[in-house]
């Protein structure tokens, strides 16, 4: 057991007699609250407050404990720079040595009501949190992380066992150099306003629109802390709304940076590392038009403003601006057919109906296109796009209530195409026999020599099969199984092959797949690719400069690569982009693994001037052993030195602004 009961009975012998005093339980070895995810303590803290008893048991189980700070209660002066400051120069009071090495001076609040950045010549030193807030209690324990200070422990314990006195606010006056970072009252449109950048989800509905029917995603965005347990745990409820709302990674990130602008959200890998971790934890169905139609018209109406047309949308193939369904004939039709979205599903196999509905400009061949659509399980947000684009090609003009009975319609059926019209009687290719449907919309085939498997996208759906489910036996010999090929038929077209496969049209299907397959002998090895990738990275994307030219801001740090002592310095962010810019899907613990051979030492933090960046540090001679064998010499040509007048060129715009995570 790590944590220390001795240290919090300390805490209990200094507490004033008669004072507001609030514990709750934290998870183990961590600082987050125990409650449900996007709880908010405000709601619960009747239901999860410990008593003084309950508390000192729960860490004498192991277990962390948080106290609240309150106008009549307790206030706290929490300093996480004990490096920048001297502690004696705030009144003394009961004092805690936190995880890292920082302070918690413990004071009896005599009704301060806000919360403050405390700074020292213009750097963060701590926070005065004195109202719905909380710290950790003495004797819990959290295993300090990299920003820790010398005789750093994890163990919240006791430095300064004296009694708790009352803050004198004037004392700490001298460290509050901006505005309280709680209950701001901004009113929402005012504080959109002061922003420049206009966010659209993945259904062209902005994020001001959102903002008109959504409290919560509001109040959020207008207040760092809205009575959360922390900044942290707030953006994660932030990422949690604009999830749901259906903006993706990179939108979220650009609205956090905009709205909740604050020191951590200013840090790619804080950021980067929130958003991962709140969209892998996100539960239940997320913001679609199909189930929540009502509301989506709402928006719409909201979003053009006058109410009468409906939605706004963006042309994502050609960058257009916003316009209203009843502009949609001013768009370039021939472009917006040769879209993906507009193309989308256009398999090997459709039938002639909606093939014949493509080419068609009304809202009928529309509907045709999507109950196809819908039967093919094409995902939803596919589905709308392929409406922006159809609209457009065809310059149509759809009302409000016309648009809404498009997510209403039925999955597709020979007698839906009939009632709208556009059936094509007995030329139907509906009509063909089961194997040459089959053979028809067959899209890919892939056989796996080592798993001895057949890997088939028939219309859009992919089965895997072994090999020896093809085949039979039937009284000592084998002979093609019809059965196989009529569960396929089932589960590409949502009905039964009629007639069944007979032994010579299944083995005509079998040996159309064997013409057109691709074998693979042997797996792929993917983490062996990714390291291929670095190390061509590594040696063609970017110029290589001496470290001490990073270490005195001569150059910024994703100019280029940097070297010391047969290390290789990159930052976390600029490899991030070059990773993804090759192809490749940037994922932290894959990279490492996939890395570890040609890895100098894990991802480390270096302080920069006043700011600080992660880096991959790469071990250069091992980079230079893997080329060799391959006949390559490389090595790298490294700047050692620069021009004044060359460093001006290198600094991004903004100064120093260039330098920030």
């Amino acid at each position: 057991m790590r944590t220390d009961p001795q240290q919090f009975t300390k805490l209990l012998e200094k507490l004033p007699q008669n004072i507001n005093v609030a514990f709750i339980p934290l998870v183990e070895n961590s600082k987050e609250p125990n409650v449900p995810k996007g709880v908010k303590i405000k709601e619960c803290l009747d239901e999860i407050k410990l008593s003084k008893d309950e508390a000192l048991s729960r860490i004498q189980r192991g277990l962390n404990v948080g106290i609240y700070a309150f106008p009549q209660g307790l206030c706290f002066v929490d300093i996480d720079r004990p490096d920048l400051i001297d502690i004696s120069e705030l009144p003394e009071s009961f004092t805690v040595k936190t995880r890292n090495g920082g302070y918690q001076i413990y004071y009896q609040n005599p009704g301060i009501e806000r919360n403050y950045i405390l700074k020292l010549d213009g750097q963060k030193i701590g926070e005065l949190r004195a109202n719905w807030q909380y710290v950790v209690a003495p004797g819990s324990y959290v295993p300090p992380d990299e920003e820790k200070f010398e005789g750093a422990t994890g163990l919240y314990e006791v430095i300064k066992d004296v009694e708790i006195i009352d803050l004198d606010f004037e004392a700490i006056r001298k460290f509050i150099e901006e505005e309280p970072k709680t209950e701001q009252k901004t009113k929402p449109k005012e504080k959109i306003a002061n922003h420049n950048l206009v966010f659209v989800n993945k259904y062209d509905i902005g994020l001001d629109t959102i903002l008109e029917v959504d409290e919560k995603l509001r109040e959020l965005l207008n207040d760092l802390n809205p009575g959360y347990p922390s900044r942290s745990e707030a953006d994660l409820a932030t990422i949690d709304r604009l999830w749901y709302w259906g903006f993706d990674e990179h939108q979220i990130a650009d609205i956090l940076r905009t709205y909740r602008s604050y020191e951590k959200t200013e840090r790619d890998d804080y950021l980067y590392h929130t958003i991962e971790k709140a969209v892998a934890s996100f539960t239940g169905e997320r913001f679609s038009p199909t189930k929540n139609p009502q509301l989506f018209i709402k928006l719409c109406n909201i979003q053009n403003g006058s109410g009468l047309n409906g939605a706004y949308y963006v042309n994502r193939e050609k960058n257009i601006p916003s316009k209203p369904w009843n502009t949609w004939n001013t768009w370039n039709a021939e472009n917006a057919k040769n879209t993906e979205s507009y193309n989308i599903k256009k398999s090997l196999f459709e039938p002639d109906c909606v093939q014949r509905a493509r080419g068609t400009p009304n809202l009928d061949a529309l509907k045709l296109i999507l109950a196809w659509q819908k039967k093919k399980k094409v995902p939803e947000d596919k589905r709308a796009e392929f409406i922006d684009s159809f609209i457009a090609a065809h310059g149509l003009n759809p009302t409000t209530s016309e648009y809404t009975e498009l997510w209403k319609i039925p999955e597709f059926s020979c007698d839906y195409a009939e009632e709208l019209g556009l059936c094509v009687g007995e030329n139907c290719k509906l009509r063909l026999p089961p194997a040459d449907r089959l053979i028809l919309d067959t899209e890919s085939v892939i056989i796996f020599h080592s798993s001895g498997e057949m890997d088939v996208k028939v219309a859009g759906r992919r089965k895997i099969i072994p090999l020896k489910r093809f085949f039979k036996k039937v009284k000592s010999e084998s002979v093609i199984n019809t059965a196989i090929f009529d569960e396929i038929f089932l589960e590409c077209y949502l009905l039964p092959a009629n007639p069944p496969f007979s032994e010579e049209e299944a083995f005509r299907v079998y040996q159309s797949w064997l013409e057109i397959a691709d074998h693979v002998k042997t797996p792929v090895d993917t983490e062996s690719g990714l390291e291929e990738t670095i190390i061509e990275i590594l040696t063609t994307k970017r110029d290589y400069y001496s470290f001490d030219l990073l270490k005195e801001k001569k150059v910024p740090p994703k100019r280029g690569f940097f070297v010391e002592d047969g290390i290789i310095y990159v930052e976390s962010g600029l490899l991030k982009e070059l990773i993804e810019e090759s192809g490749v899907k940037y994922q932290r613990e894959k990279l490492a693994r996939a890395a570890q051979r040609i890895l100098a030492g894990k991802v480390k933090r270096i302080r920069i001037g006043e700011n600080s960046r992660y880096f991959w540090r790469f071990n250069l001679q091992a980079i230079q052993a893997i080329l060799r064998r391959e006949g390559d010499e490389w090595e790298p040509e490294v700047i050692e030195d620069i021009e004044s007048s060359e460093i001006a060129e290198l600094i991004p715009a903004g100064g120093d602004e260039g330098w920030r995570i």
